[in-house]
């Protein structure tokens, strides 16, 4: 799947909605990581691809997208601590 098609998945939900979609798909992740946010490890996972994710823009090796509204809205949330249960546990 190529990365534009994964994150079309994700790009017009609200950011409580793009957490329900990570947590029916399994997904955890670490906060502040831009590889191991539960965002990255979606894409990446969807894609095959490594896929680097922050609040402003996402990509891996060979293109870069502007992260949706949304979505970076939902990783600002992850990264404030207000979707625990879908911190990966150290």
């Amino acid at each position: 799947m190529e990365l534009q098609e994964a994150l079309n998945e994700l790009r017009f939900l609200p950011p409580n909605l793009v957490a329900d979609h990570l947590r029916q798909a399994g997904i955890k992740g670490k906060r502040q990581s831009a590889h191991q946010c539960p965002v990255a490890r979606f894409l990446s996972e969807k894609t095959g691809q490594e896929v680097s994710v922050c609040a402003f823009d996402l990509g891996n090796t060979n293109y870069f997208y502007a992260t949706p509204p949304a979505v970076a809205e939902f990783i600002r949330l992850f990264d404030a601590g207000n979707f625990p249960d879908l911190e990966e546990k150290e």
